[in-house]
């Protein structure tokens, strides 16, 4: 019984951490737009920054 929860826990475990690498990417990628838009139309940059804050947040 033990080692059947102990499979499960490792499952959830590496679910967990792909779902984490996902959502690293997703940031990563977020930034740079961020970036570009803050480049490209200064008036909205504060916008920009702060959807960014608030992504970072819910991390």
């Amino acid at each position: 019984r033990c080692a059947s929860t102990v499979k499960r826990c490792a499952s959830t475990v590496k679910r967990c951490a792909s779902t984490v690498k996902r959502c690293a990417s997703t940031v990563k990628r977020c930034a740079s737009t961020v970036k570009r838009c803050a480049s490209t139309v200064k008036p909205r940059t504060s916008t920009c920054c702060r959807i960014f804050n608030h992504l970072e947040q819910l991390i």
